[in-house]
C-alpha cells in the first residue's frame, strides 16, 4: 500500500514538473530567422555636366569705309534691281537664259561689292548702274510678260529672241565695268608696293658722315 502511493507521488509529482515546462515553452518568444536581404548596388554618382567649351570668336569684319548718301542710294537700287531679276530667272522656263540672267546678277553682285570696299571708284562704273543694269532690269521684266500673257504673237516671240540675244551683250558690259574696278584696284596696290620698297631701300643704306653728305650735296 505504501509502495502504491509513492508511486503515485512520484507521477503526479512528474506531471507537475512537466506542465511547467510546457508553459514555459509557450511563453518564450520565438525568433525568426531574418531573410537574407539583397545588397543593392550602389549607382555611380552622377557626374557633372561640363559646360560646353566657348566657341572660338570670329575674326572681326574689316570696316567698309564711309560711302556719300548718294552712292549708297545707287547700290541700293542696284541691289534691289539685282534681286528682282534672280526671281525673274527662277520663273522662266527656259534653262538657257535663266542661266545668262545668273550669270549677270553674278556680275553684278561682285561689282557692288568692290565699291562697298572701295566706295571713290564708283564713277568708273557709274554707267553700269545708270544704264547697263537698269535696261537688263526692263528688258526682262518685259520678257517675264511676254513668256506669261495668255496671247504670243510671232511679234512678241521676235522680240522676245531679241532680248535673248541681248543678255550676251549685257554680259559683256558688266564684266568690262568689273575688269574696271579691279584694274584700278590693281594700280593702287602697285602704288603701296613701290612706296614700300622706296622706303625699305632708304632705310637699307648705310649712314653717312656729315662731311661726305655735304660733298654729295
Amino acid at each position: 500500500m505504501i509502495q502504491i502511493l509513492l508511486l503515485a507521488l512520484i507521477l503526479g509529482a512528474l506531471y507537475y514538473v512537466i506542465r511547467q515546462l510546457g508553459a514555459a515553452e509557450a511563453k518564450a518568444p520565438r525568433l525568426h530567422a531574418r531573410p537574407a536581404q539583397k545588397r543593392l548596388a550602389r549607382a555611380p554618382a552622377p557626374r557633372a555636366a561640363q559646360p560646353p567649351a566657348p566657341a572660338a570668336a570670329p575674326p572681326p569684319k574689316e570696316a567698309l569705309p564711309p560711302i556719300t548718301a548718294q552712292a549708297n542710294r545707287t547700290l541700293t537700287r542696284g541691289a534691289q534691281q539685282v534681286e528682282e531679276l534672280l526671281r525673274i530667272a527662277s520663273a522662266v522656263a527656259d534653262q538657257e537664259v535663266a542661266r545668262r540672267v545668273g550669270e549677270l546678277c553674278d556680275t553684278a553682285e561682285r561689282i557692288t561689292d568692290k565699291i562697298r570696299q572701295r566706295p571713290a571708284a564708283l564713277p568708273l562704273v557709274q554707267r553700269h548702274y545708270d544704264y547697263y543694269l537698269q535696261t537688263a532690269h526692263r528688258l526682262m521684266r518685259q520678257y517675264e510678260q511676254f513668256m506669261s500673257s495668255p496671247v504670243y504673237t510671232k511679234e512678241m516671240e521676235f522680240q522676245a529672241k531679241r532680248i535673248e540675244h541681248a543678255l550676251v551683250g549685257l554680259q559683256g558690259s558688266f564684266l568690262k565695268a568689273l575688269r574696271k574696278l579691279l584694274n584700278d584696284e590693281l594700280v593702287e596696290v602697285e602704288v603701296e608696293v613701290n612706296t614700300l620698297e622706296h622706303m625699305m631701300r632708304g632705310e637699307s643704306e648705310p649712314a653717312q658722315p656729315m662731311e661726305a653728305r655735304r660733298m654729295n650735296s
